[in-house]
């Protein structure tokens, strides 16, 4: 018993010594990967000891949580592990009994880049190892649309950015902002979905990236039911790639010019061109009908309490045999008009406009009012003056007559 006591304690102290002599080794020199492979970091022991039963932890000090792989009992450790390396870590267990410890990081990204540290934790032994990541060709450009982007009120629109070239952003942060808003983040696609805490309110459900393809760099996104408060400058940014671009959406809302008579002489007609509900501010011009301009009068501008701009024109045109003219309205910004046209002749019968009539409806209107209110005050006045005194001066009489008869009567006498 003595002498197997003793072989044990020479046993343990030849392997505590053999783990306190090793070395935990990792690459000195940088490790280079290109976007989209797997890499490994090297790390071992020297001289080689067992450390299949040891826990081996990989961390970046700069991250949070900072544990890249955990490795304890046997088995990995995924609950402490930063969301950004799920699925993409992993050790050679089959050589940890000879001392390799090495890190394999598949799927490699731009933002894996920097200094990573490898850590015996029973051995109290550390080592650390940077990792480079690169591109497979020349640096690639976030491209943007340089011309504005046009929907109407409603309609569906995509944003379109790419890199150019192409690389896989499957595994990066995609940001979609407008700097005039706050919260500014329209769209915030990490760690392969959308994070809601962040997005602006008056974007929820209505924007999406299209996934499939962020691996051949398609970053364009996609805005639902467009509104008019959508209109905008939008910024693009890979933060991992330090990439930005922007690209400019207008929306627009447009309806169809209405063309009245406003008065009509022998010589001439005043033409009134109205339309509703444009957005951006149009301008409205006349023209003949060889669609040459008109001179026509100010245009009038209302911006109601939706946003939306009310504008009308009007033009003094001659009579002629036979002329055709054109109110047209426009907005160049989101490239659209509408127009509409009026036939005016010699003999064109007198017209006038609906808001003039509507104003001669409620003169008439108003002045049946007073007649009314006169007839009922000159009734009750007969009333008050002639018949109330008349049915007095009646029941006066009516009185007057009874009363002499009432005193006439012979009382009869009391027996």
């Amino acid at each position: 018993m003595n002498h197997f006591m003793f072989f044990l304690f020479i046993f343990l102290s030849l392997s505590v010594s053999h783990g306190e002599q090793s070395e935990l080794i990792c690459s000195h020199q940088p490790i280079i990967a290109l976007a989209g492979n797997d890499v490994i970091l090297p790390c071992y022991l020297e001289p080689p000891i067992d450390s299949s039963s040891e826990t081996v932890t990989w961390t970046r000090p700069g991250l949070d949580p900072k544990y890249i792989h955990v490795y304890r009992d046997g088995q990995p450790v995924n609950r402490s592990q930063n969301p950004s390396y799920t699925n993409r870590t992993a050790l050679f267990e089959d050589e940890l009994m000879n001392g390799n410890i090495s890190l394999k990081l598949s799927r490699v990204k731009i933002s894996d880049g920097g200094k990573y540290f490898c850590i015996l934790e029973p051995m109290m032994k550390e080592a650390s190892i940077n990792l480079t990541v690169g591109f497979t060709a020349a640096q690639p450009e976030l491209i943007c649309s340089h011309q504005p982007i046009t929907a109407m009120a409603g309609d569906d629109v995509i944003l379109p950015c790419h890199l150019e070239p192409p690389i896989s952003v499957s595994d990066e942060t995609v940001e979609w902002t407008r700097p005039d808003l706050d919260p500014k983040y329209i769209h915030f696609h990490q760690d392969g979905r959308l994070m809601f805490k962040y997005q602006n309110p008056s974007y929820y459900r209505r924007t999406r990236l299209f996934v499939d393809e962020l691996m051949t760099g398609n970053v364009s996104m996609k805005i639902f039911k467009v509104k008019v408060s959508d209109t905008g400058r939008y910024q693009c940014a890979l933060p991992s790639l330090q990439k930005e671009a922007s690209i400019q959406l207008f929306v627009g809302v447009v309806s169809t010019p209405i063309i009245e008579v406003v008065s009509n002489n022998s010589g001439s007609v005043v033409l009134q061109c109205e339309s509703k509900g444009w957005y951006p501010e149009p301008e409205v011009v006349w023209l003949d009908g060889e669609g040459n301009l008109l001179s026509a009068g100010p245009t009038e501008t209302v911006r109601g309490p939706d946003d939306l701009y009310n504008v009308s024109s009007r033009v003094t045109v001659e009579k002629r045999h036979s002329n055709n003219f054109t109110c047209r309205v426009q907005q160049k910004d989101i490239n659209q008009t509408r127009e509409t046209h009026i036939h005016v002749t010699a003999d064109l019968p007198i017209h006038q406009s609906s808001s003039y009539m509507i104003g001669n409806i409620i003169i008439i209107i108003i002045i049946i009012i007073i007649i009314i209110i006169i007839i009922i005050f000159i009734i009750l006045l007969v009333i008050v003056i002639i018949i109330i005194p008349l049915k007095r001066k009646k029941i006066n009489k009516t009185l007057e007559s009874f009363m002499p008869k009432h005193q006439n009567t012979p009382l009869t006498p009391m027996i």
